[in-house]
C-alpha cells in the first residue's frame, strides 16, 4: 500500500501542473495539509514531541533537505515522463549503500558495489539518450536521488529515540512553511482554481503523503527494513502503470530494461 500510494505523487503531481498550479505552491500545499493531519494523530495519542539536538535537526531534514529532494523531484516531472522520475528517484538505496561506507564505516561488499554499477546502468538506459527526453528533467531526477540519499543519511543520527509519525509531522511542516515563506517572498502563491486542482492537492497530501508514510511505518513494524526496502521497490512499477493508465504515458523497451536494472539493484541491497 505504502509503495503504490507513494507511487501516485509524481501523477498527481502532472494533473495539478495542468490545472495551474505551480512546483512550490503544490509543495506548500501537499506538506502544511499532511502536518495538519499527522499532528492531529500525535495530539490526539498524546505523543511526546522531539525536543532539543532532535527538534533542530528534524527541522533542517525538513526545512532544508525535504526541500531540496521535493523541489528536484518535483521539476523533474515537468520535463520527463513521471515513470523516468520515479525510476531516477530510487537509484538512492545504492546511492546510500555506498555512501554509508565513508560516513558510518558500513563495508563495502561486493554485491553493493555491483549493486550501484546496476543502478548506474540502468540510468543510462532510462534517459534514454537520443531518445527526445529533456536532459534538465534526467538532472533534477538524479538530483533528487542524491539529496534524498544525505538526507536519509541525516535521519539514521536525527531519528535515535524519537516517534517516527511526530519526526515525520515536524519534517513536513518543517518543509512546508519553508514552501509557504518562498511562495509569498516570490510573489508565486497560487491558490486551486478548480476541483480537479483542489482533488490534486487533497490526493498529494493525504494518499500519496500521510497515508504512504503511515502504511509504510506500519508495515516496517511488522517486518525488517530490508524486506521493507525490497517491497517498496514496486513504487516505481507502480508509477510507471499508474502514468499510462492516466497520463497514457509509456516507457520504450530499453527504459523498461533500464528500470529493472534500477530494480535489481535495491533488491541486491535489500537483501545485503
Amino acid at each position: 500500500m505504502s509503495a503504490v500510494c507513494f507511487g501516485t505523487l509524481p501523477i498527481f503531481g502532472k494533473v495539478a501542473y495542468a490545472e495551474g498550479l505551480n512546483v512550490q505552491s503544490l509543495l506548500a500545499f501537499r506538506f502544511l495539509l499532511a502536518a495538519a493531519i499527522l499532528s492531529v494523530y500525535v495530539l490526539a495519542r498524546r505523543t511526546a514531541l522531539p525536543r532539543g539536538r532532535s527538534l533542530a535537526g528534524l527541522v533542517v531534514m525538513g526545512g532544508v533537505g525535504y526541500v531540496l529532494q521535493s523541489a528536484a523531484y518535483f521539476n523533474s516531472i515537468r520535463y520527463v515522463p513521471a515513470a523516468v522520475t520515479s525510476v531516477l528517484l530510487y537509484t538512492y538505496p545504492a546511492i546510500v549503500a555506498v555512501a554509508s561506507w565513508p560516513l558510518y564505516r558500513a563495508r563495502l561488499t561486493r554485491s553493493r558495489t555491483f549493486a550501484l554499477v546496476l543502478a548506474l546502468a540502468g540510468v543510462a538506459l532510462v534517459s534514454n539518450p537520443g531518445g527526445g527526453l529533456r536532459w534538465e528533467g534526467i538532472v533534477l531526477g538524479l538530483l533528487a536521488a542524491v539529496t534524498y540519499s544525505f538526507y536519509i543519511l541525516l535521519g539514521k543520527s536525527v531519528l535515535r529515540g524519537v516517534d517516527p509519525v511526530a519526526a515525520t509531522a515536524v519534517v513536513v511542516g518543517s518543509a512546508g512553511l519553508a514552501y509557504l515563506a518562498i511562495s509569498l517572498a516570490s510573489g508565486s502563491l497560487l491558490m486551486p482554481r478548480s476541483m480537479t486542482a483542489m482533488g490534486a492537492v487533497v490526493g498529494i497530501a493525504v494518499v500519496a503523503t500521510v497515508v504512504a508514510a503511515a502504511a509504510f511505518l506500519a508495515g516496517l513494524s511488522r517486518t525488517d527494513p530490508g524486506h521493507a526496502s525490497l517491497i517498496s521497490t514496486l513504487e516505481p512499477l507502480s508509477t510507471a502503470l499508474l502514468a499510462f493508465i492516466v497520463l497514457g504515458q509509456a516507457l520504450t523497451p530499453l527504459q523498461l530494461l533500464g528500470g529493472i536494472l534500477v530494480v535489481g539493484a535495491v533488491v541486491l541491497v535489500a537483501r545485503g
